[in-house]
């Protein structure tokens, strides 16, 4: 079945063909729907500003256990995904398990609220 997904390279939503199975949160049904998630300043995404200053503006953070988990977590200065060891347990929102679930949840959101959240850590 045809469906959108915002590709984070080209800055713009593209068509592609889902199956149906094991998808994620990058999959809209219509084009406007994926503009309007993703590329219209005024939208949030699927964020609201307290879940971005969370899961993307947050510096990673491995946790207490022992483990050696790679993930992704959003570099805010950067505005780019980039790759930390967590620990298994603990940590922050900014964990995520491959770039793409990074870029989908962080690059998007980052676009509308790097005008107006002073992005530090």
């Amino acid at each position: 079945m045809p469906r959108y997904y915002f590709d984070v390279e080209k800055g713009q939503c593209e068509q592609f063909i889902y199956g149906g199975c094991k998808g994620n949160e990058n999959n809209f049904e219509t084009l406007k729907e994926c503009q309007d998630a993703c590329t219209e300043p005024e939208r949030a995404s699927d964020f609201e500003k307290a879940d971005f200053e969370s899961g993307c503006k947050a510096a990673p953070e491995t946790g207490l256990c022992k483990a050696s988990f790679e993930r992704w977590f959003f570099n805010a200065a950067s505005g780019e995904c980039e790759e930390f060891i967590y620990g298994g347990c603990g940590g922050n929102d900014n964990n995520y398990e491959n770039k793409e679930e990074c870029e989908f949840a962080c690059k998007c959101a980052f676009k509308t609220f790097d005008s107006i959240v002073h992005v530090s850590l």
